[in-house]
């Protein structure tokens, strides 16, 4: 993660996962999405890789905040942020890719962030 340690945690994860989401059209994401979504052998891999980007975003923030004291609270800001980002995705497949998966992120984000 190339962000600040003076920002928000949520913040710092929001900005990396625009970042990482800009690199894909809506054309390309909808029919990855899809295809993930045929199957149920596909739908358990995709649900797999949510807890490994949990576990890769947890090693991120570590990094960014190296304190051990905050260990605890990183984890929960890596396991809150992945499901955030599924509740994103999830929305834009559903309302079929109409609008860029970065709005849905912010939406879901601002609304995480609000909680916390």
């Amino acid at each position: 993660m190339a962000q600040s340690p003076d920002q928000h945690t949520v913040d710092a994860v929001l900005n990396t996962m625009l970042k990482m989401t800009a690199q894909y059209t809506s054309a390309q994401t909808m029919a990855i999405d899809r295809l993930l979504r045929s199957n149920e052998s596909l739908r358990a891999r995709k649900q797999a890789g949510y807890i490994t980007r949990e576990q890769e975003l947890f090693t991120a923030l570590t990094e960014l905040w190296p304190q051990p004291e905050r260990r605890d609270g990183l984890r929960v800001v890596a396991m809150a942020s992945i499901g955030a980002l599924r509740l994103a995705m999830e929305a834009w497949s559903q309302d079929g890719g109409k609008r860029p998966a970065a709005d849905y992120l912010r939406r879901v984000f601002t609304r995480l962030k609000t909680e916390f």
